[in-house]
């Protein structure tokens, strides 16, 4: 039996009630209701955790949350398991809980997706980072790619007058997961890719940590702009189907 490849697409903190195929009347997801309609949905399923980074350590150690404070050099990672059986893997976007962090306990840490068993990476390993949408940089396999278009003053107002004149995280991964999807051939090993989005995690402008999460970061209010909602609200609506529309890209 030949082995499939595999896409793993994951948002962050994205709530069951923000998709219009599981019933939303506010906010609009055609490709994701696409993805739905074709495939399977799992409607009795369950995150691995409320919040990003421990539903992430969830899927890649397959434990329950209750046991994660890192990842001791012994445990399988379905990367690595997925390397073993043959698999090119690459991931792109936030990897975080697969950044270094050290709970205090002996052989109990993460490190760089590279090390972790993937083949290639480009995002944001590091989860106190990650929450900026407009970073100055971001990382390749274990080097830092500068993103020159965010090298000067980031505010809402400013990327969202401007968008070109930005580099958006959203956009930068799903052009990268484009990118390496297209360069491989039919006869290529199979490949499992890994693109975890940031959004719609609330997060900031300029550089994080250094300053805060101010909101939901995104190019355009889309069809969410004349909403009579909070600003922050329209902002999330419209991050949810800018994300959408890149998950379309990629499809």
């Amino acid at each position: 039996m030949k082995q499939p490849n595999i896409l793993w697409i994951m948002a962050d903190d994205l709530g069951m009630g923000e998709l219009s195929y599981l019933g939303s009347s506010y906010i609009s997801t055609p490709a994701i209701d696409e993805l739905a309609k074709s495939g399977l949905s799992f409607s009795n399923a369950y995150a691995g955790y409320t919040v990003c980074a421990p539903s992430r350590a969830t899927l890649f150690t397959g434990r329950n949350s209750g046991h994660l404070a890192g990842a001791p050099a012994g445990w399988p990672l379905l990367p690595r398991l997925l390397q073993d059986a043959g698999y090119e893997t690459a991931a792109f976007g936030k990897s975080a809980p697969m950044d270094v962090v050290d709970p205090g306990v002996p052989d109990l840490q993460w490190g760089l997706p590279t090390t972790h068993g993937f083949d290639h990476f480009l995002g944001q390993p590091n989860q106190a980072f990650c929450h900026n949408m407009y970073p100055e940089y971001i990382t390749v396999d274990k080097t830092a790619l500068w993103l020159h278009l965010n090298a000067k003053h980031r505010s809402r107002i400013a990327c969202m007058a401007n968008p070109a004149a930005y580099n958006y995280t959203t956009d930068v991964f799903t052009d990268a997961a484009i990118s390496w999807l297209q360069s491989r051939s039919k006869n290529c090993s199979p490949f499992f890719a890994y693109l975890s989005y940031t959004v719609p995690h609330a997060g900031g402008w300029e550089t994080a940590p250094k300053f805060p999460e101010q909101g939901a970061p995104v190019p355009s209010d889309l069809q969410y702009a004349s909403r009579p909602w909070p600003q922050v609200e329209r902002d999330h609506a419209a991050a949810i189907g800018y994300l959408d529309a890149r998950i379309g890209d990629v499809l």
